[in-house]
């Protein structure tokens, strides 16, 4: 009777025991399938805000073109148009290159390719391709690198980052102000920190990106939209390749964001 008594009160342990399991799982699969759910929603808003603001810029200039091709706007009036067509199709180009890079990074079986990076050669690479567009702002794009920054990293994923950080200072940064870039080693990792001298990061878009989160809209001061995409991107390839991203968006003089990776 006692044995019987014994080995009911085993089985009786087992079940509880994978009731318990079971119900602990399913409230797993329960809040996983809430974060999709919100990720999906993220993604959905994001998608749409995209479409917005493609659709009508390229629908102001198909226009313009098509009134100039109709002959409509005489030469000597469409020129001065030409600076604000320009910046209109670099935003197209910097939205729609980001959207591609950051559907790539979503797919299955992505990976990072790593190999050594000279963060001081990318630091010198991204300054020498935005030059131009800083200077249209009147923009003093400055930089300055210390030696031995070499980690291992995917060398385009951390120029899209970098290129990304520079590309945001430049848009949210006042004419004739300052970005700078700043490349150093500090306890055994290198550090690249870009600075402007904009109105700041508010502790809600901050968040956001720890978050991985999509925030709204901003313009720029030149009313450039930015959707807010590329810090994600900037997030998650730098993540990707053993970094961290941290943003300070309340300093006296603007926006410093900073990446670290572990020394090669």
């Amino acid at each position: 009777f006692w044995l019987y008594v014994s080995e009911k009160r085993r089985i009786n342990r087992m079940l509880s025991e994978k009731a318990r399991l079971i119900e602990s799982q399913m409230l797993i699969t329960e809040a996983q399938r809430k974060k999709e759910e919100i990720a999906n929603q993220e993604k959905n808003k994001l998608f749409s805000l995209i479409a917005h603001d493609l659709r009508g810029p390229i629908g102001s200039l198909a226009m313009t073109l098509g009134m100039l091709q109709d002959g409509d706007i005489e030469e000597q009036e469409f020129r001065p148009m030409l600076p604000g067509l320009k910046a209109t199709v670099d935003n197209l180009y910097e939205t729609t290159d980001n959207l591609l890079k950051w559907a790539f990074s979503q797919m299955d079986g992505k990976s990072s390719i790593r190999g050594l990076v000279d963060l001081a050669i990318v630091i010198k690479n991204v300054a020498e391709l935005l030059k131009d567009h800083a200077a249209q702002k009147g923009i003093n794009l400055q930089t300055t690198s210390s030696a031995n920054l070499m980690i291992m990293a995917d060398l385009d994923q951390v120029e899209i980052v970098v290129r990304n950080l520079v590309s945001n200072a430049i848009k949210f940064s006042p004419f004739e102000s300052v970005v700078s870039m700043e490349g150093q080693t500090e306890h055994n990792e290198a550090v690249v920190r870009v600075m402007d001298q904009g109105s700041g990061l508010p502790a809600d878009v901050i968040w956001n990106i720890e978050q991985k989160q999509f925030s709204q809209p901003a313009f720029g001061t030149a009313g450039e939209r930015g959707t807010g995409l590329g810090l994600i991107l900037c997030k998650e390839f730098v993540e990707a390749n053993g970094g961290r991203l941290n943003a300070q968006g309340n300093t006296p003089n603007g926006t410093i964001m900073i990446l670290f990776f572990p020394l090669a």
